[in-house]
């Protein structure tokens, strides 16, 4: 028998001050979705969201947080950083609070969620494999802990979800769960921010904008050596984050005739000015749970030339010129055409914006909502 108003409760202590990971990106669009849902009356369900607050943390008295007027917010100083702290409070602690609240459901975002007895069902998110097929972008002593964690979490709950079907493909093998406890629960845009322009102008300095952290396996280095010796363009940089001079200083040297502008961390509002105005998105990265920015440029209209493996094939369809991974000429051909063509078709235009339209935080929040439902459903049978 359905609960009249059952309680989700989500684990957002992954939203932290400064500029949001690509984890506490998700999760802070997750939650900007279920107020929405809220606010317009399309959920009847109570949503708490478990914030982080530490001293000197400024997460709290980020706009972010000010702009949820429907979710209920329970505070803690329990850093999920904070070893063995953060996992004494999550698998002792967190079980307590969720009585005391009454929660009928927690979901948690970031691979680790309650293992042991727990009053509410529990759904949680594996976002890739990459600390398993991607073990030089993560120190040993955290790969192994989220090895571990990762798989008692995903076995302890009645639900997991990831963000593309690529995903789940890779991870169930590795955390030994059946596929029938598993949902797709793709990542979302904020269509009231990453829309197309109403037109694109001619520009003299044609631009290649790539979002993406310093980590080796985003190859920066086969998008710079492509780029090298096509004329009147840059190169532009988002969110390089730890490690940003030290890759710069790499890439200069690599491609020293290149205009490369290193932007840092951006709004979401920003960033999508940024993508209007590219002439083209580029993504040579070979490893990926998702590709947020991938969504965010089809949103926006902006052509992109991406790596073909089969997530980025997965989230852009055929909205993309795709190129195999590492094939330095390739590429270069490929941003060539990309870059020499006077503009992309209105209709190749509007047929990415759709694409991209299917997948909003208002959607993903309803898909989470119905695999919660779900998750109550298993525990109670």
């Amino acid at each position: 028998m359905p609960l009249s108003r059952p309680h989700l409760v989500v684990d957002a202590r992954c939203i932290r001050g400064g500029a949001p990971t690509g984890v506490g990106t998700s999760t802070l669009r997750h939650l900007t979705g279920l107020e929405r849902l809220l606010r317009d009356g399309e959920c009847s369900w109570k949503v708490s969201a478990i914030r982080l607050l530490t001293a000197g943390d400024k997460t709290a008295l980020s706009p972010f947080w000010s702009e949820l007027n429907h979710l209920h917010i329970i505070d803690t100083d329990a850093d999920p950083e904070d070893h063995p702290g953060a996992d004494f409070w999550q698998q002792r602690r967190l079980p307590d609070l969720l009585n005391r609240v009454g929660a009928d459901v927690i979901y948690s975002p970031a691979f680790v969620a309650p293992q042991g007895k727990c009053p509410a069902a529990r759904v949680t998110m594996i976002h890739d494999d990459l600390v398993w097929s991607e073990p030089g972008s993560y120190p040993l002593k955290f790969r192994l802990w989220l090895r571990m964690m990762a798989t008692r979490s995903a076995r302890a709950s009645d639900r997991i979800v990831f963000p593309t079907k690529d995903a789940q493909d890779r991870c169930l093998p590795r955390l030994g769960v059946a596929e029938n406890r598993a949902a797709v629960l793709h990542h979302g845009i904020d269509s009231n921010i990453f829309f197309p322009p109403t037109r694109r102008d001619d520009q003299n300095a044609r631009t290649v904008l790539y979002i993406a952290s310093a980590l080796p396996r985003k190859d920066h280095k086969t998008l710079v050596q492509a780029m090298s010796g096509i004329e009147n363009v840059k190169l532009v940089c988002v969110g390089l984050g730890n490690g940003a001079e030290r890759l710069l200083g790499e890439l200069r040297t690599l491609a020293p005739e290149l205009e490369i502008e290193a932007m840092g961390d951006l709004t979401d509002t920003q960033l999508a000015a940024q993508l209007r105005t590219a002439t083209a998105y580029a993504h040579t990265s070979h490893a990926e749970g998702f590709g947020m920015p991938v969504l965010e440029a089809m949103a926006c209209g902006t052509p992109m030339v991406l790596s073909d493996i089969s997530v980025l094939r997965e989230v852009a369809g055929d909205n993309a010129r795709f190129v195999e991974v590492g094939n330095v000429p390739a590429w270069k051909a490929a941003l060539e055409r990309v870059l020499n063509s006077n503009q992309e078709s209105n209709s190749d235009q509007t047929k990415a914006y759709e694409r991209a339209s299917k997948m909003t935080i208002e959607s993903t929040a309803r898909k989470l909502l119905t695999t919660c439902e779900e998750a109550i459903e298993a525990r109670i049978q």
